[in-house]
């Protein structure tokens, strides 16, 4: 540490030790190392007097400086900041797309096709690029400091670009995770801008850019913990993150690897041996584990071979960019993996960072992760300590259940403002003990258990629904005219004085077994009172959003 840095940082550790913000431990060393800095004849700390125990505290104390400094920017403007950018680009499409219904992709296939478009934002690429990472150069910083200190349960968002368009994953994954950490589609986009042609990169740009504004309203909703909150990748606009990335993905891409051969190759063993694996039927003659060479989950039926020659036929501008289209089959297959566990080692080391859990929005990015867990074994076990809210997430996120397809931003907002959803947490995840990501078919376990659990919620809640309609009947239609009648025979005896009347009024009682009003006052404000309870409970708000 400079000298000057070193004073000022000991001088921030005085002020702090002062006002009662740090407390040091009993401990003689570290105390006899305090009582032995020394100031120099100039006023300043001498810092030979200062050792290794006091250095450390004095860098400890500058990051809480740091800390601070970062936390003083509120989180709510970076991201109405980001919003408020993606506006100004993506704005005027992005309200014609809602006005004629239209959905991301219907906008970008147009907007791409469009070659005046075209031309320009590539002519503007470098400078809007520029723009972008000048933007989270400053406001990343800002949201990692906020997100750490975020409280609840958070998931960080992985494995594809950005969410599907077809479901808004804030108003799923919602309905159990206090906070949902998403990437910038554009930063993330802008980095591969150059690996494809001009259209098909605005078309991607675009069709993400017009998804993420569909999260606006979650990400700025006035609750005590945000729902959404969209971040850079720090792998993006730092490059020593880069590097780190790279490196702790080779060890998994040599056990990935090592897995599909039945080999225990170090990585320049592998690579040799790769190169060995030139056609289709070699790859049939060495391969011991055939499904882990996945492209795609939905190609699972395909014979390996069709599985290859359609993923060739896919990549093959990626495949050229690396030149790697005419080289041997083993070395295409390394590439693939190498992409496949980029993706899962930067979700899950950006969740370790922000003390949160990987969400995975893809089927095929599902089992690569769960394959790195395996291949990391305890030390992912370790890291990913909640796996039974992370495995819930997931089921939300990739389960086709009628009710959360639909849940509206409105209703998560109203969850949230109600307080109620830590109650449906409980409702979600009961029956389900702690379980291991490593356990066969936990899985499908997990999603029956969410599912059945919602159902009965629903089932639930549709009988209370059909009680408290059975008591309002009651109450409005049985109860209340006994009540009138009876009442208004007394009025009638009253004003004309008709002993007729009056004993009419008495049998009508008796007959009727009409109530009092007190009785008819009390019944009501239960019924109110149950409805009101009914409507603000998670599955009614639910149900309620739901029907609308």
């Amino acid at each position: 540490m400079h000298d000057d840095l070193l004073r000022e940082s000991l001088e921030l550790l005085k002020l702090e030790l002062e006002r009662g913000r740090i407390h040091i431990p009993n401990d003689m060393e570290l105390i006899n190392s305090l009582t032995r800095v020394r100031y120099g004849s100039d006023g300043k700390v001498d810092p030979s007097t200062v050792d290794s125990r006091v250095r450390a505290i004095a860098i400890g104390v500058m990051g809480l400086k740091q800390q601070d400094a970062l936390l003083s920017i509120p989180l709510k403007e970076s991201q109405e900041q980001y919003f408020a950018l993606l506006d100004r680009f993506f704005g005027i499409p992005y309200e014609q797309m809602k006005k004629n219904r239209l959905d991301p992709y219907r906008v970008a296939s147009h907007m791409a096709s469009i070659q005046k478009y075209v031309r320009a934002f590539t002519l503007d690429l470098e400078e809007f690029e520029d723009g972008i990472k000048e933007f989270w150069n400053y406001y990343s910083p800002v949201v990692n400091a906020h997100i750490r200190q975020l409280s609840g349960i958070k998931s960080v968002f992985g494995g594809d670009i950005f969410p599907s368009y077809l479901q808004n994953i804030g108003c799923s994954t919602g309905l159990y995770v206090d906070t949902i950490i998403l990437p910038d589609p554009i930063l993330r986009t802008l980095s591969f801008f150059n690996t494809m042609t001009p259209e098909k990169a605005v078309f991607y740009l675009v069709k993400h850019a017009l998804n993420a504004m569909n999260y606006k309203s979650l990400a700025l909703a006035d609750v005590e913990k945000p729902i959404i909150v969209v971040n850079a990748d720090n792998s993006l606009i730092d490059p020593e993150e880069f590097d780190l990335l790279n490196r702790v993905s080779t060890d998994n891409v040599l056990s990935h690897l090592n897995k599909i051969f039945g080999t225990s190759f170090c990585s320049e063993d592998m690579d040799s041996f790769l190169t060995g694996v030139v056609t289709i039927e070699d790859l049939k003659t060495l391969v011991k584990e055939p499904g882990r060479i996945l492209f795609d989950v939905e190609w699972r039926n395909l014979s390996l071979e069709e599985r290859i020659l359609k993923w060739q036929i896919q990549a093959e501008p990626f495949l050229a960019l690396n030149d790697l289209a005419t080289m041997p089959l083993g070395l295409q297959l390394k590439f693939n993996a190498i992409g496949r566990m980029r993706q899962m080692n930067d979700v899950v080391l950006r969740a370790g960072g922000l003390n949160s859990s990987p969400l995975i929005d893809a089927p095929t990015s599902w089992e690569y992760l769960v394959w790195k867990y395996e291949y990391d074994s305890k030390q992912a076990r370790d890291q990913q300590a909640d796996v039974k809210g992370f495995m819930i997430s997931q089921v939300l996120t990739s389960t086709n259940f009628p009710l959360i397809g639909k849940v509206s931003d409105e209703a998560i907002i109203k969850l949230r403002k109600e307080n109620a959803l830590s109650e449906l947490r409980d409702t979600i995840s009961k029956g389900i003990e702690e379980i291991s990501i490593s356990d066969e078919d936990v899985f499908k376990e997990v999603t029956e258990h969410v599912v059945h659990n919602i159902k009965d919620a629903l089932d639930n809640h549709k009988k209370q629904v059909k009680d408290l309609t059975a008591r309002k009947k009651k109450f409005f239609g049985l109860d209340i005219i006994p009540l009138i009648v009876s009442g208004g025979l007394s009025l009638a005896a009253t004003s004309t004085s008709n002993p007729i009347i009056t004993t009419a009024s008495s049998i009508s009682a008796l007959v009727l077994g009409a109530p009092s009003v007190k009785e008819v006052i009390t019944n009501g404000r239960t019924i109110i009172k149950d409805n009101s309870k009914l409507k603000k409970s998670p599955v009614g708000i639910l149900v309620r959003h739901f029907d609308e």
